[in-house]
């Protein structure tokens, strides 16, 4: 298995190789275990992979005992926005490999300011992902239970744009001044 390891932003590679439903599972599996009770958004970029590993997130995360909101599509800035001005969310994960090719994707998470994680969290979430990619009967158990779980909260992408463009229009200075 190769070691699981966050780069500049997030955890990126080819989705299907080394970015697999069992990989983002195991991140909202960590991510549940940490922010138990919690609140975890999950928002995805248009990519042809980001749907079923949005969903084997929230599984996961389902399966470490927080709750996940799935946003839908939504730029990265707007979940990071909404997540720094809702004070009910723990951390969201934007599932996006930004400006790779198609063929890639990417699990990156995003802290309650609105930013990148720190240093110590993403190796924290490294050992954890590897203990459980390393069972891999607690990998299989977090997928079959996706089809058991009720689906987790959805906010519509139209729900998240407007939530995204209030708080844009918070923050930019109007342009009559």
């Amino acid at each position: 298995m190769t070691p699981v390891r966050f780069g500049t932003d997030g955890i990126r590679g080819v989705a299907g190789e080394t970015i697999t439903e069992e990989l983002a599972a195991a991140l909202g599996h960590a991510l549940g275990s940490r922010y138990p009770g919690g609140t975890i958004l999950i928002g995805r970029d248009t990519r042809e992979s980001g749907e079923r590993l949005s969903a084997a997130l929230a599984a996961g995360v389902t399966a470490g005992g927080a709750s996940p909101v799935d946003v839908g599509v939504i730029p990265t800035s707007g979940l990071a926005i909404i997540t720094a001005r809702d004070a009910s969310i723990a951390r969201a994960v934007a599932v996006t490999a930004s400006h790779n090719p198609a063929e890639y994707n990417g699990l990156k998470v995003i802290a309650r300011n609105g930013r990148k994680i720190p240093d110590d969290e993403e190796r924290a979430l490294e050992g954890e992902i590897e203990r459980l990619l390393g069972d891999r009967a607690a990998a299989a158990v977090m997928l079959r239970r996706r089809t058991r779980l009720a689906p987790p909260t959805l906010w519509s992408s139209a729900s998240a744009t407007l939530r995204y463009l209030r708080r844009r229009r918070v923050t930019l200075p109007r342009a009559d001044q």
